[in-house]
């Protein structure tokens, strides 16, 4: 039978304090999972993670700076 490829990712924005938001991020696979082959591609993941990480925190900083004037 053919095995199924699973990519998961979970992304927790969690409100801390005002005006702060802690965000998280978690990823699964089953695929490319031999120690090594592990490491180098957690760390290929982890650099696409940080692009997508980076665009949110540009929205997310806009939405606090619109809602603490009101909007």
């Amino acid at each position: 039978p053919q095995k199924t490829l699973v990519v998961d990712f979970w992304y927790l924005m969690l409100p801390v304090a005002r005006g702060k938001t802690r965000y998280l991020f978690r990823q699964y696979r089953n695929f490319l999972t031999h120690p090594l082959i592990r490491k180098p591609m957690n760390w290929r993941f982890r650099r696409f993670a940080d692009v997508a990480l980076e665009e949110d925190r540009v929205i997310i900083e806009g939405q606090h700076a619109r809602l603490a004037a009101g909007l």
